[in-house]
C-alpha cells in the first residue's frame, strides 16, 4: 500500500516525468488555453484511464478559477476529483464558496464520475477544524485537501527563528495526527510539500489517499539527490511551468521521484 503521488513538472518536462506518479493533478488557469501541449497531456491522461484531478490554480496565480470556469472544464475534462474555490486561511470563506460549488456541481450532472475534493482552511487551529468537519458532511465530497502551508501551530509550539519549511511540515505532522484521532475514515488529500520529511509521518495514515508535489523535481533543478535516508535540505523552489527540457534535471528527478515513492510506501 502507498500514497498515491501526482507530480507537478515544467510543461517541457510533463511527458518524461508526470507518468511516474501514480495519478496526476492538473491546473485550471492552464488547462484554459487550448491546443497547448500542457492542456494535450493531461486530457489524454485521462481519456486513457489515468485518475486526474483538476485544481483551482490558486497556489500556482494567488487566487482560486472560479465556478464557470472549473465547471467547464470538469465538463471537458471528466476529472476524477475537482476542487472549488477557495481562499487561502479563510475557513468561513472558503466553506461559502463550497457550498455555492457544490449546488452548481449537482445541476451540472457531473457525478459520479466527478466528484469534489473540498479544501479545509482556517486562521487557526479552532476555524480549521470547524471547516473540516463542515467540509465532511457536503454531498458530492470525496476527498478533504490539506494544504502545505498552514497558517497555525497545532499541537507544538514552533520556536523563535524555526526553519519555516520545518515549522510547516511539523504542522501537518500534527493536523494529520489530530485526523488520525477523529476522523480516520475520512479520505485526505495532501496539496503540496514543505520538506520530504513529513512523508514519514504521512505514510502512517490510511486515510492520506494522495499527494501532489514538484518539489523532487524542482530540487534536481537544484542539484538536490534525494537519498533513502536523506531528504536533502530545507529548500523550496517554485514550480516554473516554463523551465525548458534538460536532460540532466529529468535524469535526477526521476531518482528523486524513485526514493520518494519509497518513502510514500506504507509498511
Amino acid at each position: 500500500m502507498r500514497i498515491d503521488l501526482a507530480l507537478g513538472a515544467p510543461t517541457a518536462m510533463i511527458p518524461a516525468l508526470c507518468p511516474m506518479g501514480q495519478i496526476e493533478l492538473c491546473f485550471a488557469h492552464l488547462m484554459k488555453v487550448n491546443c497547448s501541449p500542457y492542456k494535450s497531456y493531461y486530457s489524454r491522461a485521462r481519456s486513457n484511464g489515468r485518475f486526474v484531478i483538476l485544481d483551482n490554480g490558486i497556489m500556482e496565480v494567488g487566487r482560486a478559477e472560479g465556478a464557470d470556469v472549473l465547471l467547464g472544464l470538469a465538463a471537458e475534462l471528466r476529472p476524477n476529483l475537482v476542487t472549488p474555490p477557495e481562499i487561502l486561511h479563510e475557513g468561513g470563506s472558503t466553506l461559502r464558496l463550497t457550498r455555492e460549488f457544490v449546488e452548481r456541481f449537482e445541476q451540472a450532472g457531473l457525478f459520479p464520475a466527478t466528484q469534489i475534493l473540498g479544501v479545509a482552511h482556517g486562521a487557526n487551529l479552532r476555524s480549521w477544524q470547524r471547516c473540516f468537519e463542515e467540509l465532511v458532511g457536503l454531498p458530492y465530497v470525496a476527498r478533504i485537501g490539506i494544504p502545505y502551508d498552514l497558517a497555525f501551530d497545532v499541537r507544538s509550539t514552533a520556536p523563535a527563528g524555526a526553519n519555516r519549511l520545518a515549522v510547516l511540515a511539523t504542522r501537518r505532522i500534527e493536523i494529520c495526527e489530530w485526523i488520525a484521532d477523529t476522523h480516520r475514515d475520512i479520505a485526505v488529500h495532501l496539496f503540496g510539500l514543505a520538506h520530504p520529511s513529513e512523508l514519514a509521518g504521512h505514510s502512517r495514515h490510511e486515510f492520506v489517499k494522495s499527494i501532489d508535489t514538484s518539489l523532487p523535481i524542482m530540487a534536481a533543478a537544484e542539484g538536490i539527490r534525494y537519498e533513502v535516508d536523506d531528504a536533502g535540505p530545507y529548500a523550496k523552489r517554485v514550480l516554473d511551468i516554463t523551465m525548458p527540457h534538460d536532460e540532466k534535471i529529468v535524469s535526477l528527478a526521476r531518482h528523486n521521484v524513485s526514493v520518494m515513492t519509497r518513502w510514500l510506501t506504507r509498511v
